[in-house]
């Protein structure tokens, strides 16, 4: 009895131990500490990974933040351009996955600029902050184009973590005239805790915020300001917001709050009907891209 009794409370220490480590020394890292890419690894880049193995027309871009890293990037030409659209990725992804759609931009006389944001494939950091930094960074890729491009129409498009940085982008600088917004949420914390009840089967705001605590102490940067909603007020450029009826990551309410909190006269929102989180594209279809790309046909024209 007194070994079962002892081998009881070891494996107790234990398991409270293990729970303390992964609240205190795990999931603090797990947002801001995404995977990096590398597309030399990925099969699908195996012939080549440059824009030019994909018929595309580019310029290799370094371009440097204010607190000095350097993001990696490619400007994307299309023929007889009247606008640039500046491309966000999502969290744990990279810049050449926009191949494909930076073709259906040059199909409609639109560059591209993309981009690994910080702590993303080929870009300098260590961690990313949902937008806190990411929107100066979007600033300082549009004084780059300012400078050696002339630019004066700037587009931007984000989905997930992208769009909720290009969400806070369109707020911050107005030089941006307009946005695609797919998939995106409408509170850091509120999808920090969805995200943590799909893979743990329940709900502890309590752990959620004492993680996220940690993840603002290591990254150097609030979390608890992220709330992409309160720049939605702040944003009067024209702007689709789009969100998959069958996401399981980011509910599509929480799409629909950024919506209704947007300053904009001229605004869209699409439900793309049975896609899920990352695959708007796919179910929507031709009719996806045709809403989309008569918008910005009119905002270019």
């Amino acid at each position: 009895m007194k070994n079962w009794l002892r081998f009881l409370i070891v494996l107790l220490i234990g398991i409270g131990f293990s729970i303390y480590f992964i609240i205190d020394y795990v999931l603090p890292y797990s947002p801001i500490k995404p995977y990096r890419v590398n597309v030399i690894t990925l099969k699908e880049f195996e012939n080549g990974h440059l824009p030019s193995n994909f018929g595309l027309k580019f310029d290799d871009l370094k371009i440097i933040t204010s607190d000095s890293l350097s993001l990696s990037g490619y400007y994307i030409h299309a023929e007889n351009a009247k606008a640039t659209m500046i491309l966000i990725h999502g969290i744990a992804d990279c810049k050449e996955h926009f191949y494909n759609f930076c073709k259906k931009l040059q199909s409609i006389q639109c560059n591209s600029l993309i981009i690994d944001m910080r702590a993303h494939g080929q870009s300098e950091g260590e961690y990313c902050t949902f937008g806190y930094k990411e929107k100066y960074d979007v600033s300082q890729i549009i004084n780059y184009l300012e400078k050696h491009y002339n630019d004066s129409i700037i587009g931007i498009y984000g989905s997930s973590f992208g769009g909720a940085v290009a969400l806070q982008a369109m707020a911050l600088d107005s030089r941006i005239k307009f946005g695609i917004i797919e998939s995106t949420f409408h509170d850091f914390e509120a999808v920090v805790n969805e995200y943590f009840k799909n893979i743990a089967g329940f709900y502890s705001k309590k752990i959620v915020k004492r993680s996220l605590t940690k993840s603002g102490n290591i990254a150097d940067f609030d979390p608890f300001t992220i709330k992409p909603y309160i720049d939605c007020k702040k944003i009067h450029q024209p702007i689709i917001i789009a969100h998959g009826t069958d996401d399981k990551n980011i509910p599509i309410e929480f799409s629909k709050i950024n919506f209704d909190n947007l300053s904009s006269i001229d605004k869209t929102y699409i439900p793309v009907k049975g896609a899920g989180h990352l695959n708007l594209h796919q179910f929507g279809g031709s009719q996806y891209w045709e809403k989309i790309s008569t918008k910005i046909i009119q905002w270019i024209d």
